[in-house]
């Protein structure tokens, strides 16, 4: 498995493939061909403030309280579940279930 983190990207559209370059490249090509399985993971562009507070992005989808006692702001919350929602999806799309414990 290959993950493609593309909060490691800086990218100003969402609606761009921040590895569109990557996935033409004859490395990456070799390694498909070898049988490598490239997942894709979203960006989550709240991450800043959810590690400010000292919190993880499960912490944050779980809706714990910050190290300042105060619960995230309601959307980074919201932000957090979607990526987990959609992070969980391109596992299963792939299969990476059956090789993750």
């Amino acid at each position: 498995m290959l993950f493609l983190n593309a909060g490691l990207q800086r990218n100003a559209s969402r609606a761009v493939d921040p590895f569109a370059w990557l996935r033409e490249d004859p490395r990456l090509l070799a390694m498909l061909k070898a049988g490598v399985i490239p997942i894709d993971m979203p960006a989550l562009t709240s991450m800043k403030y959810i590690e400010e507070e000292g919190l993880s992005v499960f912490d944050a989808v779980d809706n714990k309280a910050g190290g300042s006692g105060r619960h995230l702001n309601p959307l980074w919350v919201h932000m957090a579940q979607k990526w987990l929602k959609d992070f969980t999806h391109n596992l299963d799309e792939e299969g990476a279930a059956e090789w993750m414990p």
